[in-house]
């Protein structure tokens, strides 16, 4: 099944808000000007909506040496989170370590410091800081969300599942932390309590577009797809752009046979991600279902172009150019599929046909028994189609001993290379 995969986590904080609580720097009361300056750099190093003021009025204040201590540590942690969200990472790193001489037990910097990290795409040392905010504040609940976050996507669920206990205890109203464990349960297949999880953080956030996709993920997972589908529903009415929501219905209603319904969920995913290959893959087999040959090869170059090492689609480009009788082009795209993937029964059932329509009845017959023994077509299918054609009279039992090998000896020998692709096991 589709997995999709899903990570929230807290990305900003607004712990460096705190220096808004703080005395401001003694400034010469005569100087009534230079004091009302340095009160509207303080606000603006806290929380100026343009990073790059931001990070001036936090220069300001450092550079006027009126700010000591505790109080000097919380500005450079202000401006190394606008340098941080500027893409300077290196001024912003060194700027945390100042913030961390100034106050060594300060939480707060190692939390931003660990989300810089998490920009960076240094989880190893993401996780070191966050560890370090949680030592220096064992309530501060946030670490533990963002940590067990980052666990999750390093494939540490259980690990993550102790943080998120923790955080529900000291958080016990916060929707992230409840949508974050049912991510850690989907990683444990733990779907069920995945849903309860979900639903638990729907009753305090219900307008959550995401809270819903990821409910209707645990529904799908749990085979309760009309459920999932209304989830889905919900989650688009929200929010439209949603994507994965869409992608993900289209998958569950692919699963229903709901053809039509879902490539119009695929089409529209396409239309944002043109390169998705789970919609790509959706569209191909959609039209390839409905016959549409030439349709389902455009899809499958631009999934190829995407996945070159990708068997199965070469398979099924293969079994598309072969009904739209271009043998040469079957040929080169199933000899591909069989060294990608080798020991696939799909794979080999289609190099049966093409060889079946070239002649080749001793490599076809010996392709179609391998698919067989590989497990596809299904044996009991193919006994019953070797029956109706006059060729076999024996059990229909998937057992494809000696009289259904016989038959099918017999049947290649006498239809190939006539034989039609609706007599393949589909």
């Amino acid at each position: 099944m589709f997995a999709i995969q899903h990570r929230l986590g807290l990305l900003s904080s607004l712990t460096a808000l705190a220096l808004l609580f703080h005395p401001a720097p003694a400034v010469a009361q005569s100087e009534e000007g230079t004091a009302t300056t340095r009160g509207q750099q303080l606000i603006g190093c806290a929380r100026g909506e343009n990073l790059e003021v931001r990070a001036q009025d936090c220069s300001a204040l450092i550079e006027s040496g009126a700010a000591q201590g505790k109080t000097l540590a919380l500005i450079y942690l202000n401006r190394a989170n606008a340098l941080d969200r500027l893409g300077k990472e290196a001024e912003a790193l060194a700027d945390y370590a100042e913030a961390l001489k100034l106050d060594p037990g300060n939480a707060s910097v190692y939390f931003n410091r660990a989300i810089a990290y998490e920009r960076q795409r240094k989880p190893k040392l993401a996780l070191a800081d966050y560890g370090r905010a949680i030592e220096a504040d064992p309530k501060y609940a946030e670490a533990y969300v963002n940590r067990a976050a980052l666990l999750i996507s390093g494939g540490e669920a259980e690990a993550a599942l102790k943080d998120l206990n923790t955080a529900a205890v000291l958080t016990p109203n916060a929707p992230l932390v409840y949508q974050n464990r049912g991510n850690a349960y989907e990683a444990l297949k733990d779907h069920q309590k995945a849903l309860d999880d979900y639903d638990r953080a729907l009753r305090l956030e219900p307008k959550s577009a995401g809270l819903l996709y990821s409910k209707g993920v645990a529904l799908m997972e749990l085979g309760r797809d009309d459920e999932a589908v209304t989830a889905f529903d919900q989650a688009l009415a929200m929010n439209p752009k949603l994507l994965p929501a869409r992608q993900t219905r289209g998958i569950v209603r692919f699963q229903k046979g709901e053809w039509q319904k879902a490539r119009v969920d695929f089409t529209a995913v396409l239309a944002g991600e043109p390169k998705n290959r789970i919609a790509l893959t959706g569209l191909a087999n959609i039209s390839m279902r409905d016959k549409q040959w030439q349709q389902a090869v455009g899809f499958l170059d631009r999934l190829l172009a995407e996945a070159p090492d990708d068997g199965p689609a070469f398979n099924d480009r293969a079994w598309s150019y072969f009904n739209l009788g271009e043998l040469d082009k079957a040929e080169q795209d199933i000899t591909k599929a069989l060294r990608l993937s080798p020991g696939n029964g799909h794979i080999e059932d289609t190099q049966g046909w093409i060889l079946c329509r070239k002649g080749e009845t001793a490599g076809a017959e010996a392709a179609f028994s391998k698919a067989l023994s590989l497990g596809a077509p299904d044996a009991r299918g193919f006994q019953r189609r070797l029956q109706a054609a006059g060729y076999y009279t024996g059990a229909i039992d998937g057992a494809f001993g000696r009289g259904s090998r016989a038959a099918l000896t017999a049947w290649v020998g006498d239809k190939c290379p006539e034989a039609k692709p609706a007599e393949q096991d589909g």
